[in-house]
Protein backbone atom coordinates (compact mmCIF):
# COMPACT_ATOMS: atom_id res chain seq x y z
CA UNK A 1 0.00 0.00 0.00
CA UNK A 2 1.39 3.02 -0.98
CA UNK A 3 1.58 6.06 0.73
CA UNK A 4 -0.53 8.18 -1.28
CA UNK A 5 -3.69 6.34 -0.01
CA UNK A 6 -1.49 6.10 3.68
CA UNK A 7 -1.07 9.31 4.65
CA UNK A 8 -4.74 10.87 3.95
CA UNK A 9 -6.27 7.87 6.63
CA UNK A 10 -3.33 8.35 9.19
CA UNK A 11 -4.09 12.29 9.48
CA UNK A 12 -8.05 11.96 9.63
CA UNK A 13 -7.02 9.13 12.38
CA UNK A 14 -4.72 11.42 14.29
CA UNK A 15 -7.22 14.51 13.99
CA UNK A 16 -9.72 12.15 15.22
CA UNK A 17 -7.69 11.20 18.59
CA UNK A 18 -6.58 14.24 19.31
CA UNK A 19 -10.27 15.50 18.91
CA UNK A 20 -10.81 12.63 21.63
CA UNK A 21 -7.84 14.19 24.00
CA UNK A 22 -8.88 17.80 23.57
CA UNK A 23 -12.74 17.26 24.81
CA UNK A 24 -11.25 15.36 28.20
CA UNK A 25 -8.61 17.89 28.42
CA UNK A 26 -11.40 21.01 28.24
CA UNK A 27 -13.48 18.84 30.37
CA UNK A 28 -11.25 18.37 33.22
CA UNK A 29 -12.75 18.36 36.59
CA UNK A 30 -16.19 18.79 35.18
CA UNK A 31 -17.03 15.40 34.18
CA UNK A 32 -19.76 12.72 36.12
CA UNK A 33 -18.56 12.66 40.38
CA UNK A 34 -18.60 9.13 40.25
CA UNK A 35 -15.56 9.00 37.84
CA UNK A 36 -14.20 11.23 40.68
CA UNK A 37 -15.19 8.52 43.43
CA UNK A 38 -12.90 6.17 42.11
CA UNK A 39 -10.30 8.46 41.91
CA UNK A 40 -10.88 9.23 45.56
CA UNK A 41 -10.87 5.27 46.88
CA UNK A 42 -7.93 4.57 44.94
CA UNK A 43 -6.35 7.98 46.21
CA UNK A 44 -7.17 6.90 50.04
CA UNK A 45 -6.44 2.88 49.26
CA UNK A 46 -2.53 4.05 48.22
CA UNK A 47 -1.72 6.84 50.66
CA UNK A 48 -3.20 4.27 53.92
CA UNK A 49 -3.94 1.40 52.53
CA UNK A 50 -7.95 1.31 53.18
CA UNK A 51 -10.36 0.84 50.70
CA UNK A 52 -12.14 4.58 51.76
CA UNK A 53 -13.29 7.63 50.66
CA UNK A 54 -10.81 8.87 53.51
CA UNK A 55 -8.68 7.03 55.27
CA UNK A 56 -11.09 7.69 58.91
CA UNK A 57 -13.89 6.25 56.82
CA UNK A 58 -15.85 3.11 56.71
CA UNK A 59 -13.98 0.41 54.29
CA UNK A 60 -16.33 -0.15 51.66
CA UNK A 61 -16.79 -0.92 48.16
CA UNK A 62 -17.99 2.19 46.96
CA UNK A 63 -16.41 2.75 43.88
CA UNK A 64 -18.23 1.57 40.24
CA UNK A 65 -15.22 -1.09 39.48
CA UNK A 66 -12.83 -3.01 41.58
CA UNK A 67 -10.36 -3.35 38.87
CA UNK A 68 -10.26 -0.23 37.65
CA UNK A 69 -9.39 1.27 41.34
CA UNK A 70 -6.69 -0.75 42.18
CA UNK A 71 -5.07 -0.20 38.73
CA UNK A 72 -5.69 3.60 39.60
CA UNK A 73 -3.82 3.06 43.06
CA UNK A 74 -0.92 1.32 42.02
CA UNK A 75 -0.81 4.73 39.82
CA UNK A 76 -0.87 7.06 42.58
CA UNK A 77 1.50 4.78 44.60
CA UNK A 78 4.17 5.78 41.87
CA UNK A 79 2.54 9.35 41.31
CA UNK A 80 1.17 10.99 44.12
CA UNK A 81 -1.50 12.80 42.89
CA UNK A 82 -3.53 16.17 43.92
CA UNK A 83 -7.10 16.61 42.39
CA UNK A 84 -6.15 17.73 39.49
CA UNK A 85 -3.84 15.05 38.59
CA UNK A 86 -6.42 12.15 40.11
CA UNK A 87 -8.62 13.74 37.64
CA UNK A 88 -6.01 13.15 34.58
CA UNK A 89 -4.70 10.05 35.65
CA UNK A 90 -8.48 8.41 35.56
CA UNK A 91 -9.11 9.69 32.39
CA UNK A 92 -5.68 8.51 31.12
CA UNK A 93 -7.14 5.26 32.29
CA UNK A 94 -9.80 4.90 30.44
CA UNK A 95 -7.99 6.34 27.36
CA UNK A 96 -5.98 3.41 27.25
CA UNK A 97 -8.96 1.33 27.73
CA UNK A 98 -10.50 2.57 24.21
CA UNK A 99 -7.15 2.68 22.62
CA UNK A 100 -7.02 -1.29 23.49
CA UNK A 101 -10.24 -1.95 22.08
CA UNK A 102 -9.55 0.11 18.98
CA UNK A 103 -6.15 -2.50 18.93
CA UNK A 104 -8.00 -5.37 19.08
CA UNK A 105 -10.56 -4.32 16.59
CA UNK A 106 -8.18 -3.38 13.96
CA UNK A 107 -6.87 -6.82 14.40
CA UNK A 108 -10.15 -8.18 13.47
CA UNK A 109 -10.26 -6.14 10.36
CA UNK A 110 -6.71 -7.19 9.20
CA UNK A 111 -7.87 -10.72 9.41
CA UNK A 112 -10.98 -9.64 7.29
CA UNK A 113 -8.51 -8.28 4.47
CA UNK A 114 -9.19 -4.52 5.13
CA UNK A 115 -6.36 -2.50 3.82
CA UNK A 116 -4.57 -0.27 6.64
CA UNK A 117 -6.13 2.98 4.87
CA UNK A 118 -9.15 1.20 5.66
CA UNK A 119 -8.82 0.46 8.87
CA UNK A 120 -7.65 3.70 10.24
CA UNK A 121 -10.77 5.74 9.06
CA UNK A 122 -12.77 2.96 10.72
CA UNK A 123 -10.86 3.14 13.87
CA UNK A 124 -11.20 7.33 13.70
CA UNK A 125 -14.96 6.70 12.94
CA UNK A 126 -14.69 4.05 16.35
CA UNK A 127 -13.23 6.64 18.63
CA UNK A 128 -15.98 9.48 17.76
CA UNK A 129 -18.81 6.87 19.10
CA UNK A 130 -20.25 9.39 22.05
CA UNK A 131 -20.49 6.65 24.29
CA UNK A 132 -16.26 6.76 24.30
CA UNK A 133 -16.07 10.25 24.29
CA UNK A 134 -18.60 10.88 27.68
CA UNK A 135 -16.24 7.46 29.36
CA UNK A 136 -13.27 9.16 28.89
CA UNK A 137 -14.21 12.61 29.78
CA UNK A 138 -15.48 11.07 32.81
CA UNK A 139 -12.40 8.89 33.41
CA UNK A 140 -14.60 6.00 34.28
CA UNK A 141 -14.24 1.79 33.64
CA UNK A 142 -16.44 0.87 30.67
CA UNK A 143 -13.73 1.46 27.79
CA UNK A 144 -11.97 -0.97 30.09
CA UNK A 145 -14.83 -3.42 30.52
CA UNK A 146 -14.89 -3.29 26.20
CA UNK A 147 -11.48 -4.17 25.82
CA UNK A 148 -11.66 -7.22 28.26
CA UNK A 149 -14.60 -8.65 26.34
CA UNK A 150 -13.90 -8.11 23.30
CA UNK A 151 -10.79 -9.71 24.01
CA UNK A 152 -12.60 -12.72 25.51
CA UNK A 153 -14.68 -12.72 22.15
CA UNK A 154 -11.50 -12.75 19.65
CA UNK A 155 -10.03 -15.81 21.49
CA UNK A 156 -13.18 -17.56 22.33
CA UNK A 157 -13.83 -17.71 18.64
CA UNK A 158 -9.76 -18.87 17.40
CA UNK A 159 -10.59 -21.51 20.07
CA UNK A 160 -7.95 -19.99 22.49
CA UNK A 161 -8.27 -21.63 25.90
CA UNK A 162 -5.99 -18.30 26.87
CA UNK A 163 -9.94 -16.34 27.05
CA UNK A 164 -9.73 -18.17 30.22
CA UNK A 165 -7.60 -16.09 32.10
CA UNK A 166 -9.45 -12.89 30.78
CA UNK A 167 -12.55 -13.70 32.98
CA UNK A 168 -11.38 -12.82 36.32
CA UNK A 169 -10.68 -9.59 34.84
CA UNK A 170 -13.92 -8.76 33.24
CA UNK A 171 -15.64 -10.14 36.65
CA UNK A 172 -13.23 -7.64 38.60
CA UNK A 173 -14.25 -4.65 35.95
CA UNK A 174 -17.59 -4.78 36.38
CA UNK A 175 -19.65 -7.30 38.93
CA UNK A 176 -22.77 -7.33 36.26
CA UNK A 177 -19.69 -9.35 34.07
CA UNK A 178 -20.83 -12.73 36.36
CA UNK A 179 -24.26 -12.59 34.74
CA UNK A 180 -23.38 -11.66 31.00
CA UNK A 181 -20.44 -14.73 31.30
CA UNK A 182 -23.14 -17.72 33.23
CA UNK A 183 -25.41 -16.91 30.33
CA UNK A 184 -23.77 -17.17 27.60
CA UNK A 185 -21.32 -20.01 28.08
CA UNK A 186 -24.75 -21.75 30.06
CA UNK A 187 -26.59 -21.10 26.35
CA UNK A 188 -23.70 -21.99 24.17
CA UNK A 189 -23.42 -25.44 26.38
CA UNK A 190 -27.11 -25.79 25.25
CA UNK A 191 -27.08 -25.23 21.55
CA UNK A 192 -23.50 -25.93 20.43
CA UNK A 193 -23.20 -29.54 20.80
CA UNK A 194 -19.64 -29.46 18.81
CA UNK A 195 -17.88 -28.06 21.27
CA UNK A 196 -19.93 -28.58 24.41
CA UNK A 197 -16.88 -29.76 26.65
CA UNK A 198 -15.18 -26.68 25.88
CA UNK A 199 -18.17 -24.84 27.16
CA UNK A 200 -18.08 -26.64 30.45
CA UNK A 201 -14.80 -25.81 31.06
CA UNK A 202 -15.46 -21.74 30.55
CA UNK A 203 -18.55 -21.94 32.61
CA UNK A 204 -16.96 -24.15 35.31
CA UNK A 205 -13.79 -21.16 35.05
CA UNK A 206 -16.36 -18.43 35.37
CA UNK A 207 -18.02 -19.84 38.56
CA UNK A 208 -14.98 -20.72 40.36
CA UNK A 209 -13.92 -16.85 39.52
CA UNK A 210 -16.73 -15.65 40.71
CA UNK A 211 -16.74 -17.16 44.23
CA UNK A 212 -12.43 -16.74 44.27
CA UNK A 213 -13.39 -12.97 44.04
CA UNK A 214 -16.25 -12.87 46.28
CA UNK A 215 -13.88 -14.91 48.87
CA UNK A 216 -11.55 -12.17 48.19
CA UNK A 217 -14.62 -9.04 48.83
CA UNK A 218 -15.44 -11.10 51.82
CA UNK A 219 -12.09 -10.73 53.43
CA UNK A 220 -11.94 -7.24 52.06
CA UNK A 221 -14.82 -5.66 52.76
CA UNK A 222 -16.93 -8.23 54.80
CA UNK A 223 -19.38 -8.87 52.08
CA UNK A 224 -19.44 -10.85 48.92
CA UNK A 225 -20.95 -8.16 46.37
CA UNK A 226 -20.27 -4.93 45.93
CA UNK A 227 -22.47 -2.08 48.32
CA UNK A 228 -23.85 -0.69 45.00
CA UNK A 229 -25.03 -3.42 43.85
CA UNK A 230 -26.95 -3.81 47.41
CA UNK A 231 -27.60 0.04 46.71
CA UNK A 232 -29.46 -0.74 43.51
CA UNK A 233 -31.72 -3.09 44.80
CA UNK A 234 -33.10 -1.25 47.54
CA UNK A 235 -35.18 1.20 44.61
CA UNK A 236 -38.22 0.37 43.83
CA UNK A 237 -38.78 -1.30 40.70
CA UNK A 238 -42.22 -2.15 38.17
CA UNK A 239 -42.84 -3.36 35.18
CA UNK A 240 -42.58 0.59 34.26
CA UNK A 241 -39.26 0.22 35.28
CA UNK A 242 -38.09 -2.76 33.42
CA UNK A 243 -39.43 -1.35 30.16
CA UNK A 244 -37.76 1.69 30.62
CA UNK A 245 -35.05 -0.46 30.80
CA UNK A 246 -35.10 -2.14 27.98
CA UNK A 247 -36.53 0.99 26.08
CA UNK A 248 -33.27 2.99 26.72
CA UNK A 249 -30.67 -0.32 26.15
CA UNK A 250 -32.97 -0.44 22.30
CA UNK A 251 -32.78 3.50 22.44
CA UNK A 252 -28.76 3.19 22.22
CA UNK A 253 -28.34 -0.06 20.23
CA UNK A 254 -31.56 -0.83 17.68
CA UNK A 255 -29.51 0.53 14.34
CA UNK A 256 -26.84 -1.49 15.06
CA UNK A 257 -28.65 -4.63 16.67
CA UNK A 258 -31.10 -4.68 13.37
CA UNK A 259 -28.19 -4.74 11.34
CA UNK A 260 -26.55 -7.60 12.86
CA UNK A 261 -29.89 -9.50 12.96
CA UNK A 262 -30.13 -8.84 9.14
CA UNK A 263 -26.83 -9.64 7.89
CA UNK A 264 -27.15 -13.20 10.51
CA UNK A 265 -30.34 -13.96 8.69
CA UNK A 266 -29.08 -13.50 5.04
CA UNK A 267 -25.14 -15.21 5.44
CA UNK A 268 -25.66 -17.23 8.74
CA UNK A 269 -28.79 -18.40 9.64
CA UNK A 270 -29.23 -20.37 12.77
CA UNK A 271 -24.67 -20.72 13.54
CA UNK A 272 -26.32 -17.95 15.35
CA UNK A 273 -27.50 -20.10 17.94
CA UNK A 274 -23.77 -20.95 18.69
CA UNK A 275 -22.16 -17.71 18.33
CA UNK A 276 -20.97 -16.17 21.66
CA UNK A 277 -21.66 -12.58 20.44
CA UNK A 278 -24.99 -13.55 20.22
CA UNK A 279 -25.54 -14.94 23.33
CA UNK A 280 -23.77 -11.64 25.45
CA UNK A 281 -26.13 -9.23 23.19
CA UNK A 282 -29.11 -11.25 24.92
CA UNK A 283 -27.40 -10.77 27.93
CA UNK A 284 -27.19 -7.23 27.85
CA UNK A 285 -30.51 -6.92 27.07
CA UNK A 286 -31.28 -8.90 29.88
CA UNK A 287 -29.38 -6.96 32.52
CA UNK A 288 -31.21 -3.95 30.87
CA UNK A 289 -34.54 -5.12 31.78
CA UNK A 290 -33.86 -6.67 35.28
CA UNK A 291 -31.83 -3.00 36.33
CA UNK A 292 -33.96 -0.40 34.44
CA UNK A 293 -32.82 2.61 32.98
CA UNK A 294 -29.47 4.05 33.76
CA UNK A 295 -29.31 7.39 35.73
CA UNK A 296 -25.68 8.49 34.00
CA UNK A 297 -25.02 9.08 30.08
CA UNK A 298 -26.81 7.58 27.57
CA UNK A 299 -25.12 4.41 26.31
CA UNK A 300 -22.84 3.59 28.84
CA UNK A 301 -24.29 0.64 29.34
CA UNK A 302 -24.02 -0.75 26.35
CA UNK A 303 -20.82 0.16 25.53
CA UNK A 304 -19.08 -2.98 26.33
CA UNK A 305 -21.15 -4.66 23.82
CA UNK A 306 -20.59 -1.98 21.03
CA UNK A 307 -17.40 -3.42 19.74
CA UNK A 308 -18.92 -6.92 20.15
CA UNK A 309 -21.55 -6.52 17.80
CA UNK A 310 -19.25 -4.32 15.41
CA UNK A 311 -17.07 -7.43 15.47
CA UNK A 312 -20.37 -9.88 14.72
CA UNK A 313 -21.42 -7.39 11.47
CA UNK A 314 -17.89 -8.01 10.17
CA UNK A 315 -17.78 -11.75 10.38
CA UNK A 316 -21.71 -12.20 8.32
CA UNK A 317 -19.64 -10.82 5.28
CA UNK A 318 -16.26 -12.01 6.28
CA UNK A 319 -16.67 -15.62 4.71
CA UNK A 320 -14.27 -17.82 2.63
CA UNK A 321 -13.76 -16.69 -0.55
CA UNK A 322 -15.08 -19.51 -2.44
CA UNK A 323 -18.68 -18.53 -0.30
CA UNK A 324 -18.39 -14.75 -0.67
CA UNK A 325 -20.48 -13.27 -3.03
CA UNK A 326 -18.62 -11.53 -6.26
CA UNK A 327 -19.77 -8.20 -5.06
CA UNK A 328 -16.23 -6.48 -4.17
CA UNK A 329 -12.64 -7.37 -3.80
CA UNK A 330 -11.16 -9.22 -0.64
CA UNK A 331 -11.87 -6.80 2.65
CA UNK A 332 -14.05 -4.14 0.83
CA UNK A 333 -17.39 -5.19 2.21
CA UNK A 334 -15.70 -5.83 6.18
CA UNK A 335 -14.88 -2.21 6.06
CA UNK A 336 -18.23 -1.19 4.73
CA UNK A 337 -20.03 -3.23 7.42
CA UNK A 338 -18.14 -2.14 10.08
CA UNK A 339 -18.36 1.82 8.98
CA UNK A 340 -22.20 0.98 8.50
CA UNK A 341 -22.63 -0.35 12.14
CA UNK A 342 -20.45 2.45 13.51
CA UNK A 343 -22.56 4.75 12.04
CA UNK A 344 -25.42 2.89 13.39
CA UNK A 345 -24.02 2.66 16.60
CA UNK A 346 -24.01 6.81 16.77
CA UNK A 347 -27.41 6.96 15.17
CA UNK A 348 -28.63 5.84 18.88
CA UNK A 349 -26.61 8.18 20.85
CA UNK A 350 -26.89 11.83 18.98
CA UNK A 351 -28.05 13.41 22.38
CA UNK A 352 -24.71 11.68 24.17
CA UNK A 353 -22.87 13.10 21.78
CA UNK A 354 -24.37 16.59 22.11
CA UNK A 355 -23.48 15.97 26.40
CA UNK A 356 -20.40 15.37 25.66
CA UNK A 357 -19.57 18.09 23.73
CA UNK A 358 -21.55 20.60 26.14
CA UNK A 359 -19.71 19.00 28.68
CA UNK A 360 -16.23 20.04 27.28
CA UNK A 361 -17.76 23.66 26.65
CA UNK A 362 -18.65 24.38 29.54
CA UNK A 363 -15.35 22.61 31.60
CA UNK A 364 -13.51 24.97 29.10
CA UNK A 365 -14.86 27.90 29.75
CA UNK A 366 -14.86 27.15 33.54
CA UNK A 367 -11.08 26.29 33.78
CA UNK A 368 -10.85 29.63 31.57
CA UNK A 369 -9.60 27.28 28.55
CA UNK A 370 -11.55 28.98 26.17
CA UNK A 371 -13.40 32.05 25.96
CA UNK A 372 -17.41 31.86 26.26
CA UNK A 373 -17.79 34.44 22.92
CA UNK A 374 -16.08 31.09 21.32
CA UNK A 375 -18.44 28.56 22.94
CA UNK A 376 -21.20 31.18 21.89
CA UNK A 377 -19.78 30.87 18.32
CA UNK A 378 -19.62 26.85 19.00
CA UNK A 379 -23.46 26.21 19.82
CA UNK A 380 -22.81 26.41 23.43
CA UNK A 381 -23.60 29.70 24.72
CA UNK A 382 -24.42 29.54 28.63
CA UNK A 383 -24.17 25.71 28.72
CA UNK A 384 -24.95 25.02 32.40
CA UNK A 385 -23.14 22.44 33.98
CA UNK A 386 -24.48 19.21 35.79
CA UNK A 387 -25.28 19.49 39.36
CA UNK A 388 -23.08 16.49 40.24
CA UNK A 389 -19.65 16.87 39.08
CA UNK A 390 -16.11 16.14 39.84
CA UNK A 391 -15.38 20.33 40.51
CA UNK A 392 -18.59 20.69 42.61
CA UNK A 393 -17.40 17.89 44.85
CA UNK A 394 -14.24 19.64 45.27
CA UNK A 395 -15.70 23.05 45.51
CA UNK A 396 -17.62 21.79 48.70
CA UNK A 397 -14.33 20.46 50.17
CA UNK A 398 -12.38 23.61 49.63
CA UNK A 399 -15.06 25.38 51.31
CA UNK A 400 -15.17 22.48 54.07
CA UNK A 401 -11.46 23.53 54.74
CA UNK A 402 -12.03 26.55 55.99
CA UNK A 403 -14.61 25.02 58.77
CA UNK A 404 -12.29 21.97 59.10
CA UNK A 405 -9.33 24.04 60.30
CA UNK A 406 -11.99 25.91 63.17
CA UNK A 407 -13.89 22.76 64.04
CA UNK A 408 -10.90 20.47 64.25
CA UNK A 409 -9.75 17.59 61.69
CA UNK A 410 -11.52 14.37 63.51
CA UNK A 411 -14.60 15.96 62.30
CA UNK A 412 -17.72 13.66 60.52
CA UNK A 413 -19.08 14.90 57.54
CA UNK A 414 -22.54 13.78 56.18
CA UNK A 415 -22.77 14.63 52.28
CA UNK A 416 -23.56 12.82 48.74
CA UNK A 417 -20.27 14.99 47.46
CA UNK A 418 -17.77 12.32 48.93
CA UNK A 419 -15.54 12.51 46.15
CA UNK A 420 -14.24 16.25 46.66
CA UNK A 421 -13.58 15.04 50.41
CA UNK A 422 -11.72 12.08 48.99
CA UNK A 423 -9.12 13.86 46.54
CA UNK A 424 -8.83 17.67 48.99
CA UNK A 425 -7.54 16.86 52.20
CA UNK A 426 -4.16 15.64 53.71
CA UNK A 427 -4.63 12.20 55.04
CA UNK A 428 -6.50 10.41 56.86
CA UNK A 429 -9.09 13.64 55.80
CA UNK A 430 -11.96 14.21 57.66
CA UNK A 431 -14.64 11.11 58.15
CA UNK A 432 -17.04 11.08 55.22
CA UNK A 433 -20.67 9.58 56.08
CA UNK A 434 -21.89 8.98 51.80
CA UNK A 435 -25.75 10.70 51.91
CA UNK A 436 -26.61 8.39 48.87
CA UNK A 437 -26.42 4.56 49.40
CA UNK A 438 -23.82 3.58 46.99
CA UNK A 439 -20.81 4.10 49.75
CA UNK A 440 -23.31 3.65 52.65
CA UNK A 441 -23.27 0.19 53.54
CA UNK A 442 -26.15 0.46 56.36
CA UNK A 443 -28.48 2.40 53.41
CA UNK A 444 -27.92 0.10 50.71
CA UNK A 445 -28.81 -2.37 53.08
CA UNK A 446 -32.09 -1.31 54.66
CA UNK A 447 -32.66 1.34 52.20
CA UNK A 448 -33.98 4.57 53.89
CA UNK A 449 -36.99 3.70 56.27
CA UNK A 450 -33.74 3.49 59.37
CA UNK A 451 -31.85 7.04 58.12
CA UNK A 452 -33.26 9.08 61.35
CA UNK A 453 -32.21 6.71 63.77
CA UNK A 454 -29.18 5.92 61.79
CA UNK A 455 -28.45 9.51 61.61
CA UNK A 456 -28.90 10.23 65.41
CA UNK A 457 -26.30 7.15 65.82
CA UNK A 458 -23.40 8.58 63.57
CA UNK A 459 -24.44 12.78 64.69
CA UNK A 460 -22.21 14.15 61.97
CA UNK A 461 -20.68 17.49 62.83
CA UNK A 462 -21.33 18.44 59.48
CA UNK A 463 -24.23 17.74 56.90
CA UNK A 464 -23.92 19.09 52.82
CA UNK A 465 -26.87 18.27 50.91
CA UNK A 466 -29.17 19.30 48.73
CA UNK A 467 -31.11 18.25 45.63
CA UNK A 468 -32.85 14.89 44.62
CA UNK A 469 -30.36 13.04 47.85
CA UNK A 470 -31.97 15.26 50.48
CA UNK A 471 -35.13 14.10 49.44
CA UNK A 472 -34.98 10.71 48.82
CA UNK A 473 -33.18 9.88 52.03
CA UNK A 474 -35.65 11.74 54.10
CA UNK A 475 -33.31 14.18 55.69
CA UNK A 476 -35.88 16.93 55.18
CA UNK A 477 -38.35 14.76 57.29
CA UNK A 478 -36.53 13.56 59.95
CA UNK A 479 -36.43 16.13 62.57
CA UNK A 480 -33.02 16.09 63.05
CA UNK A 481 -32.01 18.50 60.78
CA UNK A 482 -34.26 21.57 62.11
CA UNK A 483 -33.65 20.55 65.73
CA UNK A 484 -29.72 20.08 65.76
CA UNK A 485 -28.29 22.04 62.63
CA UNK A 486 -27.75 25.32 61.89
CA UNK A 487 -27.85 26.25 58.14
CA UNK A 488 -24.88 28.53 57.45
CA UNK A 489 -23.27 29.19 54.08
CA UNK A 490 -19.01 29.43 53.58
CA UNK A 491 -17.30 29.53 50.58
CA UNK A 492 -20.53 29.47 48.37
CA UNK A 493 -21.50 26.46 49.99
CA UNK A 494 -24.32 26.11 52.16
CA UNK A 495 -23.72 23.53 55.04
CA UNK A 496 -25.80 22.36 58.00
CA UNK A 497 -23.70 22.81 61.57
CA UNK A 498 -24.54 20.66 64.14
CA UNK A 499 -25.65 23.52 67.56
CA UNK A 500 -22.89 22.60 69.87
CA UNK A 501 -20.07 23.68 67.14
CA UNK A 502 -22.35 26.38 65.78
CA UNK A 503 -21.72 27.75 69.40
CA UNK A 504 -17.59 27.03 69.07
CA UNK A 505 -17.87 28.65 66.15
CA UNK A 506 -19.50 31.71 67.41
CA UNK A 507 -17.16 32.40 70.45
CA UNK A 508 -14.32 32.08 68.18
CA UNK A 509 -12.10 35.14 67.46
CA UNK A 510 -12.16 36.65 64.04
CA UNK A 511 -16.01 34.72 63.02
CA UNK A 512 -18.53 36.80 61.75
CA UNK A 513 -21.81 35.75 60.86
CA UNK A 514 -24.46 37.81 58.92
CA UNK A 515 -27.91 37.20 58.32
CA UNK A 516 -28.85 36.19 54.89
CA UNK A 517 -32.66 37.02 53.47
CA UNK A 518 -33.77 33.32 52.86
CA UNK A 519 -34.88 34.43 49.31
CA UNK A 520 -31.21 35.80 48.21
CA UNK A 521 -29.95 31.90 49.33
CA UNK A 522 -29.76 31.11 45.98
CA UNK A 523 -27.44 33.74 44.77
CA UNK A 524 -25.41 33.13 47.37
CA UNK A 525 -24.40 29.42 46.58
CA UNK A 526 -23.01 27.86 43.92
CA UNK A 527 -25.11 24.59 43.37
CA UNK A 528 -28.40 24.85 42.29
CA UNK A 529 -31.14 24.14 44.87
CA UNK A 530 -34.30 22.45 44.48
CA UNK A 531 -37.94 23.33 45.13
CA UNK A 532 -37.70 21.35 48.42
CA UNK A 533 -34.55 22.39 49.31
CA UNK A 534 -35.82 26.31 49.35
CA UNK A 535 -39.56 24.92 50.69
CA UNK A 536 -37.58 23.38 53.64
CA UNK A 537 -35.57 26.86 54.11
CA UNK A 538 -38.51 28.92 53.90
CA UNK A 539 -40.11 26.85 56.99
CA UNK A 540 -36.98 26.96 58.77
CA UNK A 541 -38.18 28.91 62.20
CA UNK A 542 -34.40 30.23 62.41
CA UNK A 543 -32.04 32.36 59.67
CA UNK A 544 -29.67 31.21 57.18
CA UNK A 545 -26.44 32.62 58.38
CA UNK A 546 -23.29 33.98 56.29
CA UNK A 547 -20.16 32.69 57.75
CA UNK A 548 -16.62 34.67 57.28
CA UNK A 549 -13.81 33.07 59.04
CA UNK A 550 -10.01 34.37 59.97
CA UNK A 551 -7.82 32.76 57.31
CA UNK A 552 -6.46 29.74 58.20
CA UNK A 553 -3.46 28.62 55.86
CA UNK A 554 -2.80 25.12 57.46
CA UNK A 555 -6.48 24.59 55.94
CA UNK A 556 -6.24 26.14 52.94
CA UNK A 557 -3.29 24.46 52.17
CA UNK A 558 -5.05 21.14 52.83
CA UNK A 559 -8.16 21.85 49.91
CA UNK A 560 -5.00 22.46 47.53
CA UNK A 561 -5.24 26.29 47.01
Amino acid sequence: MGPSRLFPAAAIFALCAGFVVLLSWLTGPHGWQAGATNAAFARTLAETGSFAVTGTSEVVEGSTSLLFTLVLAAVFVAIPADFETAILASQALALAGLLVTMLLLGSRLKEAGTARPARLLILAAFLLLPAHLNEVQNGMEMTWFAALLLLLVLLFDRGSYLAIFVIPLLLMVRFEAAGYLLFAFTALFLFDREYRMAHVVFLITTILSVAAIAAGRFWMFGDVVPNGVWAGLTLPTDGATALAGIAQFLGETFELLLIAVLLAAVFRGTSLLRDIKFWLAVGFAGFALMAGPFEGHAGRMALALLPVLIVFVIEQVDLPEEAAPAIAPPGRAPFWAALIAILAAGIGSVESGRAALEKAAHGGVAQGLITPELAAQAGFAGVAAPVETAEAAHRTARALAGLQGALGSDITVLTHKIAGLGLCCEAPGPRVLDLTPVANPAMARGGYAGFADWMAEENPDLIVASGPWAERSGLYDSGALTAGYRPLIHAETLFWLRADHYATLAERAGTEMTAVRKSDVPNRVAAPLSAADLDYLRALPRPVEALTLAPDARALARAGG
